[in-house]
């Protein structure tokens, strides 16, 4: 997933570091913490954080959907495993297929937000 944020880009809204804000889980949120932290001393271009203590998030990993509101998804690319129902689609969507861990992207929803998506992304998922 941190991989994810160089292959998006947010157009001329994000001069700053990408906001990546994980929900209810705690775990992924101090891997992601310690993997920046390790590969980006000088500058970070990434900032991790819970939900709750940020109020813009570029990038939003869900486990779940309880607890946020639709203020919380405004202008953020969702990313979710097979099993998260939400109100809202998401972006990036992983799932399993023949017993290996992939994901799709939804290109109507990343041009409803304005965000550009790699075409090397693109060739490694599946496209919704």
């Amino acid at each position: 997933m941190f991989n994810f944020t160089k292959f998006i880009s947010w157009g001329d809204t994000n001069n700053g570091p990408i906001h990546f804000c994980v929900h209810r889980s705690p775990e992924l949120e101090s891997f992601l913490v310690a993997l920046i932290t390790s590969r980006e001393k000088d500058k970070p271009t990434v900032v991790v954080s819970d939900t709750n203590e940020s109020n813009t998030c570029d990038i939003i990993y869900l486990t779940d959907g309880e607890g946020l509101s639709n203020e919380h998804f405004h202008n953020s690319v969702l990313v979710t495993s097979n099993d998260v129902m939400l109100e809202v689609s998401p972006v990036i969507r992983f799932f399993v297929e023949e017993q290996k861990l992939r994901f799709e992207i939804d290109l109507e929803k990343a041009q409803e937000l304005n965000v550009k998506i790699s075409s090397k992304l693109i060739q490694v998922a599946r496209v919704k």
